[in-house]
């Protein structure tokens, strides 16, 4: 188990940028946003690095499948479970929030939806995706293939059970925040100033994503927080899950390792969401917040529970 320090670090780390953000949100974003200048960038850079958030989500899943005893229809549902998630995922991550913006007056030419077309973007992210599927199925067979299925089925599940807390969390506070975002606080749209769109992080409008106004989309106002910090700290702390399948990281070197990976991968993440005006400094801090309490819960409930077989010895004896 890693050391509780190390994770009273990374949260109190997140918890100061969270305070600097709640007391200049509106000026930080300003700054880095740069009018629109650095949109286009900075959003397709985002969602690029946020890939390994999918490829974790594959790998997880298919460690899962492997480990699962194979009964007689293995055959059957497994093309099906991963023909859903490949689609599923596909369409979440990429096509549906990128319409939108491709879709509006004031950014349409800054998504992959102008960039390709609609049919060119679904086969570049079509690519994406199998290329993922490809490389999760390389790793189980270089990596996994002879872990203990019992720890495999575990650590699987853990993840699998991470990331859709994560999902369901970052929803519902998106709707009950319902905060604008920075490009649409910079629009000008409806003749509104920026000081007139903008609400601080005590200003929630619940549920107002529901019900959007002045010709915007929902997207529009689902700021806070950030998903993909959120996401991006979870896939690279779900590291700590799999090390315990491979003994040559199975150690608390390698755990705490991991888990700073995972607060810089947010903190680059988050700060590129920032530049693309998708989200402001309090949107992207909570998002390493929340997303370092879900690793915590992951871990502690494998700890005490013996689901996961950590290992205590220095790295040196593994």
């Amino acid at each position: 188990m890693i050391k509780l320090r190390h994770y009273f670090i990374v949260i109190a780390f997140a918890l100061a940028l969270f305070i600097w953000g709640c007391c200049s949100d509106f000026s930080i974003s300003g700054v880095l946003y740069n009018d629109n200048s650095n949109f286009a960038a900075a959003i397709i850079a985002s969602d690029y690095i946020l890939i390994l958030y999918s490829f974790v989500a594959f790998i997880a899943i298919l460690l899962f499948i492997m480990a699962v005893p194979k009964h007689k229809g293995w055959k059957t549902w497994l093309p099906i479970t991963v023909a859903v998630l490949f689609f599923g995922l596909m369409s979440y991550m990429y096509f549906d929030d990128l319409k939108e913006l491709g879709g509006t007056k004031d950014f349409a030419g800054t998504s992959d939806l102008v960039l390709y077309g609609e049919t060119g973007m679904w086969i570049h992210n079509g690519v994406i995706y199998f290329l993922m599927l490809v490389g999760a199925y390389a790793i189980y067979h270089f990596f996994f293939r002879n872990a203990n299925k019992n720890t495999m089925l575990r650590a699987s599940s853990i993840i699998c059970v991470v990331i859709f807390i994560d999902l369901c969390a970052s929803v519902a506070f998106k709707y009950l925040w319902s905060r604008p975002r920075p490009w649409y606080v910079y629009s000008g749209m409806g003749g509104l100033s920026p000081e007139e769109i903008f609400r601080n992080l005590w200003q929630p409008q619940p549920f107002k994503a529901f019900h959007p106004e002045n010709g915007i989309t929902s997207s529009w106002l689902k700021s806070f927080p950030s998903g993909h910090t959120e996401r991006a700290v979870i896939s690279a702390g779900a590291l700590i899950s799999l090390s315990s399948l491979l003994p040559k990281f199975n150690n608390e070197r390698s755990r705490t390792v991991f888990l700073y990976f995972s607060l810089i991968y947010g903190i680059v993440t988050g700060l590129l969401r920032v530049c693309a005006g998708a989200h402001f400094m309090g949107d992207v801090s909570f998002g390493i917040i929340l997303g370092a309490t879900l690793i915590y819960f992951g871990n502690w409930i494998s700890y005490k529970y013996h689901l996961i077989e950590f290992s205590e010895l220095p790295a040196s004896q593994n």
